[in-house]
C-alpha cells in the first residue's frame, strides 16, 4: 500500500495520468489500476475523474499533503546511506591477534590512518576465542577457526613455529645438535599453539618427529617466549616472524614445530568501503612478509 500512496502523490504532482506514465515509466493502465486498488484499500475516493483530467477529493487532498514529500525524503535517505557506505569515514571496530600484529601490522597502522584521516579505527588486541557473530567487531583476524563459522573466512597467512635461543645460552648450556639433544633443554612454548607432546616437522619432507622436552614453560603470548629467551636461560618456540626481528639464533633450522594459520573474518558488507579499505591494508601487510 505504501508504494501505491507514493505513486498517488507522484501522480498528483505530475497533473495527469499520461504525464505520470511518461515520467515514471509506468504504463498508464497500471497507474490507474494501482490508484483504484489504493482507494479500495482505504475505503475512500481520492480523485474526481472526468474524461481527460482529475481533481482531488477532500480525502485525496489530505493524503497528498501528508505524503507529498515522502518520496523525496526516501530518495535523500537512500543517497545518504549510499554515500556513507561508499566513504572511508566513521568508526571501524577491529580485533587483531596480539602476537602477529607486533611485527606485521602495527608498524603500518599509523600510515593507514594518515591515508584515511576521516576514519575512526577502534582496535582491540585479543588472545582468546570469541563469537564473531555476536561481537560488534566489523573485522577480526583469528588464529583458531570457529567450529561453525557464520561469516566468510579468508586465510591470510601460515606462520611456522621455530626454536631459537641467544648466543649466551649456547655458550652456557651448549649447542643443540639434534631433537634428542633439544629434549634435554628448557623449552618455552605458547600454551595454545602446541600440544603437550611437542611434534617437530622436518622442513624438507615435513615428516613428523615427536619428542618430549625436559621441562616446559607455557606462556599465553608467543611474543613473550622470545623476551624470556633473551635472558639467556631457555629456548623459545616462537613465530618465525618474531625470530627474524629478535637477534636470536635459530635452533635446529631443519625443523619447525607446527603451523599457526591466520584467518580474516568480517561482519561488514563487501560494499562497505571503509571495511574493504582496511581489509586491503591487512592483505598488503601480510603480502610483504619475506619468507
Amino acid at each position: 500500500m505504501y508504494d501505491d500512496i507514493i505513486l498517488f502523490a507522484q501522480l498528483v504532482k505530475c497533473g495527469s495520468y499520461s504525464t505520470a506514465a511518461t515520467i515514471l515509466k509506468i504504463p498508464q493502465p497500471t497507474i490507474s489500476r494501482r490508484i483504484k486498488n489504493l482507494e479500495e484499500a482505504l475505503g475512500v475516493s481520492l480523485l474526481k475523474r472526468d474524461t481527460h483530467n482529475f481533481s482531488l477529493t477532500d480525502a485525496g487532498t489530505t493524503l497528498f499533503h501528508k505524503f507529498k514529500d515522502h518520496a523525496h525524503y526516501i530518495e535523500n535517505v537512500i543517497e545518504y546511506l549510499k554515500q556513507k557506505e561508499n566513504s572511508i569515514s566513521g568508526r571501524l571496530r577491529v580485533a587483531l591477534p596480539i602476537t602477529i600484529s607486533i611485527e606485521i601490522i602495527n608498524p603500518y597502522l599509523g600510515k593507514f590512518m594518515q591515508d584515511n584521516p576521516e576514519l575512526e579505527l577502534d582496535v582491540d588486541y585479543i588472545n582468546t576465542d570469541f563469537d564473531m557473530l555476536r561481537s560488534d567487531y566489523d573485522i577480526a583476524i583469528i588464529s583458531h577457526l570457529p567450529e561453525r563459522p557464520t561469516q566468510k573466512v579468508r586465510k591470510l597467512y601460515s606462520a611456522k613455529l621455530i626454536a631459537c635461543c641467544s648466543d649466551k645460552y649456547i655458550k652456557k648450556y651448549g649447542k643443540v645438535k639434534s631433537l634428542d639433544d633439544l629434549s634435554k633443554h628448557h623449552i618455552i612454548l605458547k600454551n595454545n599453539d602446541l600440544p603437550s607432546s611437542t611434534i617437530a616437522y622436518n622442513i624438507e619432507g615435513d615428516e613428523a618427529a615427536p619428542f618430549v622436552a625436559k621441562s616446559k614453560m607455557l606462556l599465553n603470548s608467543c611474543y613473550q617466549t622470545i623476551e624470556v629467551a633473551k635472558a639467556h636461560h631457555a629456548i623459545a618456540v616462537c613465530l618465525e616472524e618474531h625470530y627474524k626481528h629478535s637477534k636470536l639464533i635459530q635452533v635446529l633450522p631443519e625443523y619447525h614445530f607446527g603451523i599457526v594459520n591466520y584467518y580474516l573474518m568480517s561482519n561488514s558488507s563487501e560494499h562497505n568501503k571503509k571495511a574493504q579499505a582496511f581489509i586491503q591494508f591487512i592483505e598488503q601487510c601480510f603480502n610483504q612478509i619475506t619468507v
